[in-house]
C-alpha cells in the first residue's frame, strides 16, 4: 500500500499548476488599442478619412453648396416631400392672400377673362368665384367692359372723321362717347348692372355695320379674283 500512496501523491503533484519561473513566462494582459493611439504612435498606420460617396461628375468640378444633393432647379420630378409643401402652400395662400382682396382689386381685371384674372391676382379660381359671391357679383363683367371698350374705340375713330367734315356731328359723338366711358366706369364699380338699352341698340348697329363692311370687302376681293382669272 505504502508504493500506492507515493504514487498518487505523485500524480496529485503534477495535476497542481506550476508557479512561472520567469517574468517573461507570465500571462500578458489583453490591450485595447484604438485607432487614435496607433495614429499617434506611428504615422504609417493612420486610419483612412471617411469617403463621401457622391453623385458628382468627374469633369466637373462639385459645388460646395450641393455636394451630396442635386439642387432643385435640376430635379426633374418634384419629390414627395415637395408636394406636400406645394399643397399646404396651395391651402395656406388663398386664405391669407384672398382675405386682403377689395372690389377694387378684382376691377382691375375685368376686362380680362375670369381665368387670367385669378392667375394676375394670384388666387384659384373657385377661390376668386367665392369672392365674387361675397361682393354680390354673379356674372363676370369682362363681355360688358369688353363691349364697351370696343364701342368706345369705334366713337373715338368716327369722332376724328366727323371733324373734319361736320364739327356737330362729331360733337354728337363725342358726346355719345363721354357717356359710354360714364357708363363703364359705373359698370366697374357695380359689376351687377346690366347695359342701357341705348348702349345696346349701338352695339347692335355697330355689329350690323361691321358685318356689311365684312360682306362688301369678301364681295369686292372674290370679284378681283374673278377678273384676275
Amino acid at each position: 500500500d505504502i508504493p500506492n500512496l507515493a504514487n498518487e501523491l505523485k500524480f496529485i503533484s503534477e495535476l497542481k499548476p506550476k508557479k512561472p519561473s520567469k517574468l517573461s513566462d507570465q500571462p500578458k494582459p489583453l490591450q485595447l488599442v484604438f485607432k487614435e493611439d496607433r495614429a499617434q504612435d506611428s504615422e504609417v498606420d493612420q486610419p483612412k478619412p471617411r469617403k463621401l460617396v457622391l453623385k458628382q461628375d468627374l469633369n466637373c468640378l462639385p459645388n460646395s453648396e450641393t455636394e451630396s444633393e442635386e439642387s432643385e432647379d435640376d430635379q426633374l420630378e418634384p419629390s414627395e416631400s415637395d408636394a406636400k409643401t406645394e399643397m399646404s402652400k396651395k391651402k395656406r395662400t388663398p386664405s391669407e392672400h384672398i382675405a386682403g382682396l377689395s372690389l377694387e382689386d378684382l376691377s382691375k381685371y375685368f376686362g380680362v377673362t375670369i381665368v387670367e384674372a385669378s392667375r394676375n391676382l394670384n388666387v384659384g379660381l373657385t377661390v376668386l368665384k367665392k369672392k365674387c359671391r361675397e361682393f354680390g357679383i354673379l356674372r363676370w363683367p369682362h363681355r360688358k367692359i369688353k363691349s364697351l371698350d370696343s364701342l368706345i374705340h369705334d366713337l373715338q375713330e368716327e369722332a376724328e372723321k366727323q371733324h373734319e367734315k361736320d364739327e356737330a356731328a362729331a360733337m354728337v359723338v363725342a358726346k355719345r362717347k363721354k357717356k359710354l366711358e360714364t357708363e363703364k366706369r359705373n359698370i366697374v364699380m357695380r359689376p351687377c348692372m346690366e347695359m342701357e338699352i341705348e348702349t345696346k341698340k349701338i352695339r347692335q348697329d355697330n355689329f350690323k355695320k361691321r358685318h356689311r363692311a365684312s360682306r362688301a370687302k369678301k364681295n369686292q376681293e372674290s370679284l378681283v379674283t374673278s377678273s384676275s382669272g
